[in-house]
């Protein structure tokens, strides 16, 4: 995977990136899954959809997210 790196002098520098993301469709019959949407997902697992400094959930990231998932309560 391209890695970029980059130093600054200044106290607040700004990068933009752009890139494109493919997707593929699957399809899952989840009347066979036993899923509880009161449940919670375990620490172990939440921390895999919390933001990072590098990786956002926001923009275009969550515009498709809300596509695929179609706004589902989790």
């Amino acid at each position: 995977m391209p890695t970029l790196y980059a130093k600054f002098s200044k106290d607040n520098p700004t990068i933009t990136t752009k890139f494109k993301v493919a997707t593929t469709k699957r399809n899952t019959d989840f009347s066979k899954v036993n899923y509880n949407e009161n449940e919670k997902f375990t620490p172990e697992i939440a921390k895999f959809l919390e933001p990072t400094n590098t990786i956002q959930i926001d923009g275009i990231v969550r515009e498709k997210a809300n596509l695929i998932t179609k706004r589902h309560k989790w």
